[in-house]
């Protein structure tokens, strides 16, 4: 069962087209990975689910419902978390969640407590929220977004303004989620590292269009192009060589590494024309991480 599917959205603003056809299958229980470079249309997307824009074609439906003709019907199991979430500064996040609960008609405070237990502010929770960091604020959003209990989770970069302790603690926030509250997780990011550690599924977008979608496993499995570390001396002269033979630009030159998209079996032919060139190759590297199959795919290198 999918609990996200778009089809065929779009969107343009003014001459810019944002989000071009754009077709998503979210299966229940996964924690799926929206990746993109900035402005390749992510938080267009995410606002189009959650109905905050009006998408010019296409149609989206949350836990079956429409969100272009039932709004509040479709999102009425949704807790989302978009930029910065705004709070009482001067109130303790106790507090505000009595509040938001309040106007959500009604919110126990067995279930606050539990939220508040749950992203880890117990210990905080009657502090006022202008005393805590970047990282509690976060996790305070989080709180506000699955006070009712909502069986699917979207979230815009959730990591993005967090330390490392932040980031590592917002990910093991998610992944409990995910299990013990069996919310299906919706998440935008550009941090891949921990994308990987995270997410069952992904799809990666770029200027506005879906280029990949699958799981995790499946993706890093492909049998097409993948990123290979090779490592050389001269760099120069390898540099020259490794991008006649391969007809494409590296990824990223540093050092004694070149990093470039290519098959495994072009990857021989490249290592005999080095050797007879006296270029000493020190190493050969295959990467398989998500970040370099997605730093692959958007440099457009991939089949």
């Amino acid at each position: 069962m999918n609990v996200i599917e778009t089809s065929g959205l779009s969107k343009s603003f003014g001459n810019i087209r944002s989000v071009i056809d754009l077709s998503l299958a979210v299966p229940a229980g996964s924690i799926y990975g929206f990746l993109g470079p900035n402005g390749a249309g992510k938080s267009t997307t995410i606002r189009m689910l959650l109905g905050l824009v009006k998408p010019e074609t296409g149609t989206i439906s949350i836990l079956g419902n429409s969100v272009n003709r039932l709004r509040n019907q479709a999102l009425n199991e949704v807790g989302a978390f978009i930029e910065d979430p705004d709070f009482y500064a001067n109130l303790s996040a106790r507090t505000n969640l009595e509040i938001l609960g309040r106007l959500n008609g009604g919110i126990s405070a067995e279930r606050i407590a539990q939220v508040l237990t749950t992203v880890g502010l117990t210990a905080r929770a009657d502090d006022r929220v202008k005393a805590y960091s970047r990282g509690m604020r976060q996790r305070l959003g989080i709180a506000q977004a699955i006070l009712g209990q909502p069986r699917v989770l979207i979230l815009d970069e959730p990591t993005s303004t967090l330390d490392p302790a932040g980031i590592r603690d917002m990910r093991h926030l998610i992944l409990r989620l995910a299990r013990e509250e069996n919310m299906t997780v919706f998440l935008s990011s550009h941090i891949l590292h921990e994308v990987e550690q995270m997410c069952t599924h992904v799809a990666v977008i770029d200027h506005g269009r879906l280029i990949r979608a699958g799981t995790v496993a499946e993706l890093l499995g492909e049998s097409g192009k993948i990123i290979f570390e090779i490592r050389v001396r001269p760099l120069e002269k390898a540099l020259s060589i490794i991008s006649a033979e391969l007809d494409t630009r590296p990824t990223d030159v540093s050092g004694d590494s070149i990093k470039v998209a290519a098959s495994r079996e072009a990857i021989p032919g490249v290592i005999r024309r080095l050797t007879a060139a006296r270029v000493a190759v020190l190493a050969v590297i295959p990467r398989t991480s998500l970040e370099d199959y997605f730093l692959a795919l958007t440099a457009g290198l991939t089949e």
